[in-house]
């Protein structure tokens, strides 16, 4: 209250006659606590003195219903700890504990003091039994739990008139207003809600107050298309990365694409341009609105000629030295089957360099002065070519690469925790596989994987225990490379940053395979096993003393891919553009490093592409075949099933062959 009254229990002693305290000197004791019983924060003589207070909103704007124990109470327990005890009378509230109503002389910030234990009074302003009368309750002492619920018996009246007058100037509010809202300053402005009623403003505040939601009003009039007045556009949206001048310049002009091997010929005018973030510490992209509409007023032909098309890029696979004739990248998916590339080197200038062939993950037949300096490990390649714009003074001035997109993202079904601008990380590209046929191959790719432990085994072999947080593919003969990175806090590997440092050029043999997370390296410079925080698998190859010509080619399995039927070739299945399959017999196959092998293992089940260059690594045998002959003669009867080849000289031949 705004002003302190004083009440009858505190005077009603000093009110009596001298001879009525001389002869009953008990009477005004209780009288005192009569009064007191009935003047609490929320009793009868407290509403009748002081409904002017009461009634004034402003004067009650939080009420404070329940707070929780903090500790155990039992039998006899005078102090009751709870976590807060703001809104609670100051003296001789009322309380309630599970079925037990308390009332204490004074109180803490965290503490109820001298309390009264199973007291009696009412609990309850609504009962159904007999509408027309409240529920006054006696209860007795009992034992209650850490975290038990206590409720605020003293803010009954006020929580029931603040309905009332709910009801009154909030006609129409059939639902409880939410309970973080501060219901009394929302009374007391109602009249606010009701100026705005039927505004945009009136519905946030409308779905505010019942379900303390932030809410969008979505027109459909500002969807549908005017038949009288056609002013809209149709835009094709592409990202694209800048590489020369300023991308804000390109809205309304014309974005050219030169034919350039598999891309063809387009242009279009610009209609927006939007910078966009992709994920954290990136590049930054920007998306490039191209109107697809019609001239006008003629309305016949479109403004845009011909398709874009995303100029492939990937990354190189390992240190990559001068005159090398092949390049080992992370994908050749979306390039040309032979063409022009474009790198950096390690000194920073730009590379350009013409290859025959590709497979999944290599480039072949480079000329031999197609690399003319050192391409360092992870470097971005691209296809050489560009979209471009004029920027006033050249009219190739601004330049930009189209990039791809992801598509058809299936994204988790429960998103109850997630809000609007929340970051989402991809979890992986394509389906994985869970099947036998799916898991059960020698898969040859060049994953990174995080370090758990690495520590020293043998220091004269320079062997070590490696552990991977995550399970990995390592098998004995596989080469990895090390990465390290700086960490923070009280002990070195509380806190690992996102940036690594350059991987070494040295390369370490896995020597033995413990489990799926576990194994044993080898090789030297390796200065502090502690500081390896990534070690990076480096792609097989071939290895052959007899065919020397095939070290260049990856080996084993680069990848499969599930649910391959894309079309029909002559009305037999086509599966990609390596080759085609009569039922399982391969058409045209050969066993040349550099075409893959598409197989199809099962074709009555569910079908999956297997991407290989059909020539194995072991990592302990060498891949060394050779043709055998041994001449041998003599005279075989008739129905002979077997026959002596030789009696002294051994043949070399074993079961098998």
């Amino acid at each position: 209250m705004s002003e302190k009254r004083v009440q009858l229990n505190q005077i009603v002693k000093n009110q009596l006659p001298a001879y009525v305290q001389e002869d009953f000197p008990l009477v005004g004791e209780f009288l005192s606590q009569y009064y007191l019983g009935q003047e609490y924060k929320g009793g009868p003589i407290d509403l009748i003195q002081n409904i002017d207070s009461y009634i004034k909103l402003s004067e009650n704007a939080n009420i404070i219903t329940s707070t929780s124990t903090t500790k155990y109470a039992g039998i006899g327990t005078e102090t009751i700890f709870v976590s807060n005890t703001e809104g609670f009378p100051e003296n001789y509230g009322l309380i309630k504990i599970n079925d037990e109503i308390l009332t204490y002389k004074s109180k803490t910030d965290i503490s109820f003091v001298e309390c009264t234990r199973g007291f009696s009074g009412i609990t309850t302003y609504t009962n159904d039994s007999d509408p027309e009368n409240l529920v006054f309750s006696s209860t007795i002492e009992g034992i209650h739990e850490k975290g038990t619920k206590v409720e605020n018996l003293s803010v009954l009246f006020l929580d029931e008139f603040l309905k009332k007058v709910k009801s009154q100037f909030l006609y129409g509010f059939q639902k409880d207003l939410d309970e973080k809202l501060n219901q009394a300053q929302f009374i007391r402005q109602s009249k606010d809600f009701y100026s705005t009623r039927g505004t945009d403003e009136s519905f946030k505040i409308l779905f505010g107050a019942l379900y303390g939601e932030q809410v969008e009003i979505i027109r459909p009039i500002d969807n549908v298309i005017s038949p009288s007045n056609a002013n809209y556009r149709i835009t094709r949206d592409l990202i694209v990365e800048l590489i020369q001048g300023d991308p804000d310049d390109l809205v309304n002009k014309t974005l050219f694409q030169n034919s350039f091997e598999n891309i063809s010929k387009a242009y279009a005018p610009v209609a927006a341009v939007e910078k966009i973030s992709v994920g954290i510490l990136t590049n930054t992209y920007y998306k490039v609105s191209l109107d697809g509409s019609f001239n006008f007023p003629e309305g016949s032909t479109p403004l845009t000629y011909g398709n874009f098309s995303t100029h492939a890029k990937t990354k190189i696979i390992g240190q990559v030295g001068v005159a090398q004739t092949f390049l080992d990248v992370d994908s050749t998916l979306g390039f040309p089957k032979s063409g022009t590339l474009s790198f950096s080197y390690e000194n920073g200038t730009i590379g350009v360099c013409t290859y025959a062939h590709k497979t999944i993950n290599q480039f072949l037949g480079i000329n031999t002065t197609g690399i003319a300096s050192t391409i360092l490990d992870n470097t971005f390649i691209d296809q050489d070519t560009f979209a471009y714009a004029s920027d006033g003074t050249s009219n190739d001035g601004i330049r930009v690469k189209i990039r791809s997109v992801l598509s058809d993202l299936q994204l988790p079904n429960e998103t109850y925790y997630q809000k609007k601008g929340s970051k989402i990380k991809i979890k992986n590209l394509g389906k994985i596989g869970s099947g036998f046929k799916e898991n059960n191959w020698l898969f040859n790719t060049a994953q990174s994987y995080v370090v758990k432990s690495l520590e020293v085994i043998d220091s004269v072999n320079n062997t070590y225990k490696l552990v991977t947080k995550d399970v990995n593919i390592l098998r004995i003969g596989d080469k990895i490379t090390t990465h390290e990175t700086l960490a923070s806090g009280s002990q070195w590997g509380d806190k690992i940053t996102d940036s690594f440092d350059p991987v070494s050029n040295k390369l370490y043999t896995v020597t033995d395979v413990f489990d799926q997370n576990t194994c044993l390296i080898t090789g030297t410079g390796i200065s502090d096993p502690r500081k390896v925080t990534k070690v990076s698998r480096r792609i097989s190859k071939i290895d052959s003393d007899i065919h020397p010509n095939l070290n260049q080619f990856t080996a084993n399995i680069q990848n499969i891919y599930l649910k391959p039927d894309i079309g029909t070739v002559n009305g037999i299945p086509y599966y990609g553009p390596f080759h085609e399959h009569k039922g399982r017999k391969m058409v045209g196959a050969k066993h040349t490093p550099f075409p893959h092998d598409f197989i199809d293992p099962d074709p009555k089940s569910n079908k999956i592409l297997v991407a290989s260059s059909s020539l194995p690594f072991s990592g302990v045998t060498k891949l060394n075949p050779k043709t055998q002959k041994f001449t041998f003669s003599g005279t075989y009867n008739l129905n002979d099933e077997t026959i002596k080849i030789s009696d002294q000289v051994d043949h070399n031949y074993f079961t098998g062959d």
